[in-house]
């Protein structure tokens, strides 16, 4: 036995599995608002007050058992099946989020603002629905949310001073002078943090590979050039210089033949069969032992700034899981700014060097608040 369900937005086929298991507990209309303000799954508490089953629901969606499971635990909703679900259990998307909240998922604000731009196609679609649909999507975007809070951080790290800070307060600054821009918007505020992150765990990585290598090397090479030298006698030497002043500058040739002679034992005997080849290699050697040389001696403030790094990359680490329900707040403000009219005023410095265009936007990377908000839970 089956029916089916005609709406503006298409038709629903529902099929009686017989076995099909019925839903006990009901919610009342009040426990439905107090689980909403708790942040609790929309879709979960309203088709329970509405009796329906999760495999109903799924068949209405027509989707896996388990697809419709996935989708509302991990409330990866697309707007199609959002408009389905509303549809079927009689509902506006406005009715989904309680008034004063601001932790509203993605999904939820790409119906509202659906539901702003296209409201035929919606459900229960009235004045009054219209009327709430605008009232909760200025909510969402007004600025004394997470616009707000951030511009106040923003002068708490300025007030500051801390030299590991200055990347958060980059990263802060950029947000806000790109508050509204589409093309930040498109790249995502996640995305442009997660990116920094990235930047700096690469610079990270690269470093201390350098240091690593540089470890396992740097006695090496000094054998090698030592053993090197051993083949050729010091009368030959002028001719080495004149090799020298060809591969190095002027600055660093003296510095060059004085290390030259400092370093390269002079041999026990005098050998034949010296050719240029022999001098050429050896100026290689020396090229290599002389920047290890000056690497050693820098080492020590180089892997401190390394360590430095260390702690930005966890300084905004922490911002990123600390705010992450305000920074998804500030996410959901740019996706009203940027696909409704009328709704808030963008707050952007478009004359900013920072302000982010169609050549240096950021990269767009899928799925990373998301990703993130799972690591956080772990």
């Amino acid at each position: 036995m089956s029916k089916t369900i005609a709406s503006a937005s298409g038709s629903f086929k529902v099929t009686n599995y017989g076995g099909e298991p019925q839903v006990k507990s009901s919610f009342s209309y009040s426990e439905v608002q107090q689980g909403l303000a708790q942040g609790r799954n929309p879709i979960n508490l309203w088709r329970k007050f509405k009796k329906v089953s999760s495999l109903e629901m799924a068949a209405a969606l027509e989707m896996d058992y388990s697809e419709y499971n996935a989708m509302e635990n991990t409330e990866k909703v697309s707007l199609k099946s959002l408009r389905g679900i509303c549809w079927y259990l009689d509902i506006h998307p406005s009715d989904m989020l309680c008034a004063d909240s601001f932790k509203v998922g993605r999904y939820l604000v790409k119906g509202l603002i659906n539901a702003h731009n296209h409201p035929h196609i919606w459900p229960n679609d009235t004045e009054e629905t219209r009327s709430e649909t605008q009232s909760k999507l200025e909510h969402l975007s007004s600025t004394t949310m997470a616009y707000n809070y951030f511009k106040a951080q923003l002068k708490f790290l300025n007030l500051s001073n801390k030299q590991n800070s200055e990347t958060l307060w980059d990263i802060i600054e950029t947000m806000l002078i790109n508050d509204g821009n589409k093309n930040f918007h498109e790249g995502g505020v996640y995305g442009y943090i997660t990116e920094k992150i990235d930047d700096l765990e690469s610079d990270i990585k690269g470093r201390r590979k350098t240091v690593l290598y540089h470890n396992s090397k740097f006695f090496e090479k000094n054998e090698k050039l030592n053993s090197k030298g051993r083949y050729i006698y010091r009368e030959q030497w002028p001719y080495m210089k004149e090799i020298i002043l060809a591969c190095f500058s002027p600055k660093d040739t003296q510095q060059t033949m004085t290390f030259l002679m400092n370093e390269v034992p002079k041999p026990k005997k005098r050998l034949s069969n010296i050719c240029k080849s022999d001098f050429v290699e050896l100026v290689g050697l020396l090229t290599e032992n002389y920047e290890a040389a000056i690497f050693e001696c820098t080492k020590k403030s180089y892997e401190e700034e390394t360590d430095n790094l260390v702690e930005k990359k966890k300084i905004v680490t922490d911002f990123l899981n600390k705010d992450f329900d305000l920074i998804g707040a500030f996410c959901n403000r740019q996706q009203i700014i940027v696909q409704t009219k009328g709704i808030v005023t963008a707050l952007g410095e478009v004359d900013s060097p920072k302000y982010m265009n169609a050549r240096n936007s950021v990269k767009k990377h899928k799925n990373a608040g998301l990703t993130l908000r799972t690591n956080k839970l772990k």
